[in-house]
């Protein structure tokens, strides 16, 4: 694909992102429309069941704490019937500039340097913040 086709789709990248961006505006004004009119019930559920849900998930994160600690000591993964908690042995990491200021002297080490293939990222552009006018004199 040349460069002006390129360019040509990302442009309608851009319209189409924006069309998405209008029709999910309109469903959220109507969604706030209707959940208006429930509020107060949602209101009254809310605190009836606010506490129950704290305490579960204070109980849920004791118990996983729990285990991840009985885990990392036992050395091994644990599977139960529902949940599997998985030992994950520590990474090792290596220092690449360092590695790469080494090979300057030892070439030989590049022999077994990996690199990936290029991969392509969109990102949003932000608008540029409009000129400010120069006061007057």
């Amino acid at each position: 694909m040349a460069l002006p086709d390129i360019l040509h789709t990302i442009e309608e990248l851009s319209q189409a992102r924006d069309a998405r961006a209008e029709l999910a505006a309109a469903y959220e004004a109507r969604k706030a429309d209707i959940m208006r009119q429930v509020a107060d019930e949602l209101a009254m559920l809310d605190a009836e069941y606010a506490p129950l849900l704290a305490a579960a998930d204070e109980q849920i994160k004791t118990l996983e704490q729990d285990i991840r600690a009985a885990v990392l000591r036992y050395g091994s993964s644990v599977r139960g019937s529902r949940i599997q908690a998985v030992y994950v042995k520590g990474r090792t990491t290596w220092d690449t500039k360092g590695l790469l200021r080494y090979a300057v002297r030892h070439p030989d080490v590049l022999t077994y340097r990996k690199e990936s293939a290029p991969t392509v990222q969109l990102r949003m552009i932000k608008a540029a913040p409009a000129p400010k006018e120069a006061a007057a004199s």
